[in-house]
């Protein structure tokens, strides 16, 4: 099967959509199929094509990426994107890329499948313009729902996304949940040195005793990292010998690092920017415990990420976090702010072995998830697709 796989982002971009699309590409390959991406980058400044990926210029734009494909009508990219001649179209975004990935299926007549990778809830920021945010919601929401109702088969990575089309109007629209999955051979602590996760700390001016959170994505208004930062400030005191990374880029960033002023724990956060996807590795495994507060986005990868590295997590809790967390195995839940306080107190008094321990549970509890499971349900999603498309 030939299998065309359009997102407006790719690695080296830090993104848990990157990471997804790398990993299904990997296993798609590996499976005998043959995969084109589509991508674009303002690292570009025209087309470029090599090992399967076809990265395009991209402009600066007011969406969730901060960027957006350059030019549609591009007959560099068209032309390789018809030789390459898809048996389907797989979409991971609903900006200019997934317009032209919807356009492209139409012109040859295949179908379609849509990953549901992220969307805004309606909510605000402390100091974001309300008229402008809700503007923005309301048209993301729009771009979301026009490829959902174009394309021939719908999936997300969590069922958190089936009351999401509920309220939005779309509640009899099917949803396939398929789960997704990391590089569990590129994400092993065990391939990290004691060496490099010193100087890492060394580099952030975080002592070896100090127990190290972390949260990883990109910095946008459905992540809730204002939340966690409130929370910390709330239970966590620079007596504790805690520090908190937010590792990361995106639309919120400045607004963040404005709030962690306001609350006052400049000392106890480090904002370390845009790291590129290969050294991710080392920050899962120099940290003691992967934190968020986000309860409305889709599976993290990042959360996978940091359980592959032997990294228990802290989610805030509701009915979709089991899909995440097997309490106690690999990491733990809260509601409270209180609980997330005493919880990261509890993991801070560990002693070396206590941590050696964890990481080692943490890292077997995905082991028995085989490789290649995300991308066989993702070829039943293609194939069920295209036995829709042959009925029409």
């Amino acid at each position: 099967m030939k299998i065309a796989i359009f997102s407006e982002i790719y690695l080296p971009y830090l993104s848990g959509i990157s990471s997804f699309i790398s990993v299904l590409r990997k296993s798609l390959i590996s499976l005998g199929h043959e995969v084109l991406v589509i991508t674009s980058s303002t690292d570009v400044s025209s087309t470029t094509f090599e090992d399967g990926i076809l990265r395009c210029p991209a402009k600066s734009a007011n969406n969730k990426y901060g960027m957006s494909l350059k030019n549609s009508n591009n007959q560099t990219m068209l032309k390789k994107i018809l030789e390459f001649n898809p048996d389907i179209i797989h979409i991971n975004t609903d900006t200019a890329m997934g317009k032209l990935g919807l356009s492209i299926a139409h012109r040859l007549g295949i179908p379609t499948v849509y990953s549901i990778q992220d969307y805004y809830e309606d909510r605000f920021f402390y100091e974001n313009s309300k008229i402008k945010l809700k503007i923005g919601t309301m048209v993301e929401k729009s771009r979301l729902l026009d490829m959902i109702d174009n394309c021939d088969v719908i999936t997300a990575s969590s069922g958190r996304a089936h009351e999401y089309l509920a309220s939005s109007g779309r509640k009899d629209k099917h949803i396939r949940v398929i789960p997704s999955d990391t590089d569990i051979s590129s994400f092993n602590y065990q391939n990290i040195t004691p060496e490099s996760i010193q100087k890492l700390r060394k580099k952030y001016n975080i002592s070896p005793d100090t127990t190290l959170a972390m949260f990883a994505g990109r910095l946008d208004t459905d992540k809730s990292v204002e939340y966690l930062l409130q929370e910390w400030a709330q239970f966590i005191s620079v007596s504790d010998n805690m520090h908190l990374m937010i590792v990361g880029d995106g639309t919120e960033i400045d607004s963040l690092k404005d709030w962690t002023k306001y609350l006052k724990i400049e000392s106890q956060v480090t904002f370390t920017g845009e790291i590129p996807h290969s050294l991710m590795p080392e920050y899962y495994a120099a940290s003691n415990v992967y934190v968020s507060a986000a309860t409305t986005g889709l599976m993290s990868m990042s959360v996978l990420e940091a359980i592959a590295c032997g990294l228990p997590v802290l989610l805030k809790r509701d009915k979709y976090t089991q899909e995440f967390v097997k309490e106690g195995v690999n990491g733990f839940t809260y509601e409270k702010a209180s609980e997330f306080g005493d919880r990261m107190k509890q993991l801070s008094s560990l002693d070396i072995d206590g941590r050696r321990i964890i990481k080692n549970v943490v890292r077997r509890s995905r082991n028995d998830i085989p490789s290649d499971n995300m991308a066989k349900q993702f070829i039943a999603a293609y194939e069920s697709a295209m036995k829709k498309k042959a009925k029409r």
